[in-house]
Protein backbone atom coordinates (compact mmCIF):
# COMPACT_ATOMS: atom_id res chain seq x y z
CA UNK A 1 0.00 0.00 0.00
CA UNK A 2 3.09 2.11 0.43
CA UNK A 3 4.00 2.18 -3.29
CA UNK A 4 2.30 3.08 -6.62
CA UNK A 5 3.44 0.96 -9.63
CA UNK A 6 4.33 2.86 -12.48
CA UNK A 7 5.73 0.26 -15.18
CA UNK A 8 7.52 -3.01 -15.56
CA UNK A 9 11.03 -2.87 -16.26
CA UNK A 10 12.05 -6.44 -16.82
CA UNK A 11 11.92 -10.38 -15.47
CA UNK A 12 14.47 -13.27 -15.38
CA UNK A 13 13.74 -16.30 -14.27
CA UNK A 14 12.51 -15.93 -11.27
CA UNK A 15 12.07 -12.44 -10.39
CA UNK A 16 10.05 -9.36 -12.31
CA UNK A 17 10.86 -5.59 -11.33
CA UNK A 18 8.74 -2.85 -11.55
CA UNK A 19 9.64 0.87 -10.97
CA UNK A 20 7.28 2.15 -8.51
CA UNK A 21 6.76 5.58 -6.10
CA UNK A 22 6.06 5.67 -2.34
CA UNK A 23 3.38 7.36 -2.30
CA UNK A 24 4.12 9.65 0.59
CA UNK A 25 7.08 10.26 0.19
CA UNK A 26 7.03 10.54 -3.91
CA UNK A 27 10.57 9.10 -4.48
CA UNK A 28 11.40 6.32 -6.98
CA UNK A 29 12.23 3.10 -6.05
CA UNK A 30 12.62 -0.53 -7.41
CA UNK A 31 10.11 -3.45 -6.54
CA UNK A 32 11.83 -6.77 -7.57
CA UNK A 33 9.18 -9.43 -6.98
CA UNK A 34 10.47 -13.29 -6.83
CA UNK A 35 8.23 -15.79 -7.40
CA UNK A 36 7.93 -19.13 -8.16
CA UNK A 37 6.36 -19.26 -11.54
CA UNK A 38 6.45 -22.62 -13.57
CA UNK A 39 9.46 -23.58 -11.37
CA UNK A 40 9.81 -26.77 -9.36
CA UNK A 41 9.76 -25.91 -5.44
CA UNK A 42 12.72 -27.05 -5.06
CA UNK A 43 14.46 -25.04 -7.42
CA UNK A 44 12.29 -21.93 -6.20
CA UNK A 45 13.38 -22.61 -2.33
CA UNK A 46 17.14 -22.70 -3.67
CA UNK A 47 16.65 -19.24 -5.50
CA UNK A 48 14.39 -17.64 -2.60
CA UNK A 49 17.22 -18.40 0.02
CA UNK A 50 19.93 -17.42 -2.69
CA UNK A 51 17.48 -13.63 -2.85
CA UNK A 52 17.50 -13.38 1.29
CA UNK A 53 21.24 -13.65 1.42
CA UNK A 54 21.58 -11.26 -1.57
CA UNK A 55 19.14 -8.77 0.08
CA UNK A 56 20.48 -9.61 3.74
CA UNK A 57 23.64 -8.72 2.73
CA UNK A 58 22.92 -5.50 0.46
CA UNK A 59 20.70 -4.15 3.24
CA UNK A 60 24.04 -3.61 5.72
CA UNK A 61 25.85 -2.22 3.10
CA UNK A 62 25.60 1.61 2.74
CA UNK A 63 27.85 2.95 0.51
CA UNK A 64 27.02 5.48 -2.94
CA UNK A 65 28.67 3.09 -5.33
CA UNK A 66 26.73 -0.15 -3.95
CA UNK A 67 23.25 -0.43 -4.33
CA UNK A 68 20.97 -0.19 -1.86
CA UNK A 69 18.38 -2.75 -0.66
CA UNK A 70 15.39 -0.32 1.99
CA UNK A 71 12.60 -3.30 2.47
CA UNK A 72 11.98 -6.72 2.03
CA UNK A 73 8.30 -8.28 2.76
CA UNK A 74 6.47 -10.87 1.58
CA UNK A 75 3.01 -11.50 0.38
CA UNK A 76 1.13 -14.97 -0.33
CA UNK A 77 3.97 -16.85 -1.66
CA UNK A 78 5.81 -13.85 -3.29
CA UNK A 79 9.53 -12.34 -1.80
CA UNK A 80 9.50 -8.40 -2.82
CA UNK A 81 11.90 -6.52 -2.38
CA UNK A 82 12.45 -2.46 -2.29
CA UNK A 83 15.70 -1.53 -3.47
CA UNK A 84 17.70 1.29 -5.10
CA UNK A 85 16.60 2.14 -8.74
CA UNK A 86 19.32 3.18 -11.09
CA UNK A 87 16.95 5.25 -13.91
CA UNK A 88 20.39 5.14 -16.16
CA UNK A 89 20.24 1.60 -16.78
CA UNK A 90 23.32 -0.23 -16.51
CA UNK A 91 26.59 -0.53 -18.68
CA UNK A 92 26.05 -3.76 -21.16
CA UNK A 93 22.99 -1.13 -22.60
CA UNK A 94 25.54 1.36 -23.07
CA UNK A 95 28.06 -1.26 -24.30
CA UNK A 96 25.56 -2.55 -26.60
CA UNK A 97 25.05 1.29 -28.54
CA UNK A 98 28.53 0.53 -29.83
CA UNK A 99 29.09 4.21 -29.01
CA UNK A 100 32.26 4.91 -28.37
CA UNK A 101 32.94 6.70 -24.81
CA UNK A 102 35.78 9.09 -23.61
CA UNK A 103 38.59 7.81 -21.73
CA UNK A 104 37.43 10.17 -18.66
CA UNK A 105 33.86 8.77 -18.69
CA UNK A 106 36.08 4.90 -18.60
CA UNK A 107 38.34 6.38 -15.82
CA UNK A 108 35.06 8.06 -14.06
CA UNK A 109 33.09 4.39 -13.96
CA UNK A 110 36.05 2.10 -13.13
CA UNK A 111 36.92 4.63 -9.79
CA UNK A 112 32.94 4.37 -9.13
CA UNK A 113 33.25 0.94 -8.89
CA UNK A 114 36.40 0.05 -7.86
CA UNK A 115 35.27 2.29 -4.73
CA UNK A 116 32.40 0.24 -4.20
CA UNK A 117 34.37 -3.49 -4.75
CA UNK A 118 36.89 -1.68 -1.86
CA UNK A 119 33.75 -1.36 0.73
CA UNK A 120 32.72 -4.87 -0.14
CA UNK A 121 36.02 -6.14 0.53
CA UNK A 122 36.63 -4.18 3.51
CA UNK A 123 33.12 -5.00 5.25
CA UNK A 124 33.79 -8.40 7.18
CA UNK A 125 36.69 -10.98 7.76
CA UNK A 126 37.52 -12.75 6.01
CA UNK A 127 36.66 -10.46 2.50
CA UNK A 128 33.39 -11.06 1.07
CA UNK A 129 33.71 -11.20 -2.75
CA UNK A 130 30.96 -9.79 -5.29
CA UNK A 131 32.31 -12.80 -7.86
CA UNK A 132 29.85 -11.31 -10.46
CA UNK A 133 31.49 -8.03 -11.75
CA UNK A 134 30.10 -7.54 -15.59
CA UNK A 135 28.87 -5.14 -16.96
CA UNK A 136 24.74 -6.22 -16.20
CA UNK A 137 25.34 -5.44 -12.71
CA UNK A 138 26.94 -2.09 -13.29
CA UNK A 139 24.13 0.26 -13.43
CA UNK A 140 23.91 4.27 -13.01
CA UNK A 141 21.76 6.53 -10.71
CA UNK A 142 20.26 9.83 -11.92
CA UNK A 143 23.66 11.62 -11.84
CA UNK A 144 25.39 8.74 -13.68
CA UNK A 145 27.62 7.65 -10.97
CA UNK A 146 28.52 4.05 -11.36
CA UNK A 147 27.34 1.51 -8.74
CA UNK A 148 27.34 -2.49 -8.16
CA UNK A 149 24.62 -4.34 -7.69
CA UNK A 150 23.65 -7.91 -7.75
CA UNK A 151 24.58 -9.62 -4.37
CA UNK A 152 23.34 -12.81 -5.07
CA UNK A 153 26.82 -14.56 -5.92
CA UNK A 154 29.18 -13.03 -3.24
CA UNK A 155 30.96 -15.22 -0.90
CA UNK A 156 33.28 -15.39 1.71
CA UNK A 157 37.15 -15.46 0.68
CA UNK A 158 37.21 -18.54 3.04
CA UNK A 159 34.49 -20.43 1.25
CA UNK A 160 36.09 -22.24 -1.46
CA UNK A 161 33.47 -24.06 -3.43
CA UNK A 162 31.03 -22.34 -5.29
CA UNK A 163 27.35 -23.13 -5.59
CA UNK A 164 26.75 -25.77 -7.91
CA UNK A 165 24.20 -24.38 -10.01
CA UNK A 166 26.38 -21.06 -9.93
CA UNK A 167 26.67 -19.99 -13.73
CA UNK A 168 29.16 -17.33 -13.56
CA UNK A 169 29.76 -15.16 -16.76
CA UNK A 170 32.88 -16.95 -17.94
CA UNK A 171 33.60 -13.76 -19.57
CA UNK A 172 34.67 -12.08 -17.24
CA UNK A 173 35.52 -14.81 -14.48
CA UNK A 174 38.56 -14.80 -12.96
CA UNK A 175 41.20 -18.16 -13.73
CA UNK A 176 40.95 -18.85 -9.82
CA UNK A 177 37.45 -19.64 -9.52
CA UNK A 178 37.72 -22.39 -12.58
CA UNK A 179 39.60 -23.96 -9.60
CA UNK A 180 37.07 -23.14 -6.73
CA UNK A 181 39.62 -20.14 -5.71
CA UNK A 182 37.81 -16.95 -4.27
CA UNK A 183 39.58 -13.68 -3.33
CA UNK A 184 39.20 -10.20 -3.59
CA UNK A 185 41.56 -10.01 -6.38
CA UNK A 186 38.77 -12.31 -8.47
CA UNK A 187 36.35 -9.13 -8.11
CA UNK A 188 39.71 -7.06 -9.74
CA UNK A 189 40.24 -9.58 -12.62
CA UNK A 190 36.72 -8.52 -13.88
CA UNK A 191 36.74 -4.97 -13.19
CA UNK A 192 39.82 -5.30 -15.40
CA UNK A 193 37.61 -7.62 -18.28
CA UNK A 194 35.23 -4.62 -17.87
CA UNK A 195 37.82 -1.75 -18.63
CA UNK A 196 39.13 -3.43 -21.69
CA UNK A 197 35.83 -3.92 -23.39
CA UNK A 198 34.95 -0.38 -22.40
CA UNK A 199 37.97 0.65 -24.50
CA UNK A 200 38.18 -1.46 -27.00
CA UNK A 201 34.19 -2.21 -27.76
CA UNK A 202 35.77 -6.45 -27.92
CA UNK A 203 35.30 -8.40 -24.61
CA UNK A 204 38.75 -9.31 -22.89
CA UNK A 205 38.28 -13.33 -23.75
CA UNK A 206 37.47 -12.54 -27.33
CA UNK A 207 40.33 -9.98 -28.35
CA UNK A 208 42.91 -12.61 -28.31
CA UNK A 209 45.78 -9.93 -27.79
CA UNK A 210 48.31 -9.19 -25.15
CA UNK A 211 47.36 -5.01 -24.94
CA UNK A 212 44.34 -3.47 -25.95
CA UNK A 213 46.07 -0.97 -27.56
CA UNK A 214 46.51 -3.66 -30.32
CA UNK A 215 42.81 -2.81 -30.94
CA UNK A 216 42.55 0.92 -29.57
Amino acid sequence: NQYRIVKYLGSGLFAETYLATHTFLEIDRAIKVLHRGDNSPELFANYKERYKQEWQLAAGIHHPNLVEVYDVFQKDDALLAVIEYAPNGTLKDILDQGQRQSEDWVVDVLRDCANGLLQLHQLRKPALVHCYVNPKTIVFDSTGRAKISNFGRARSSIQQTLQRDDDYDNNYQAPELLRKKVAPTSDVYSLGCVAFEMLTGISADKARVRSPRQLE
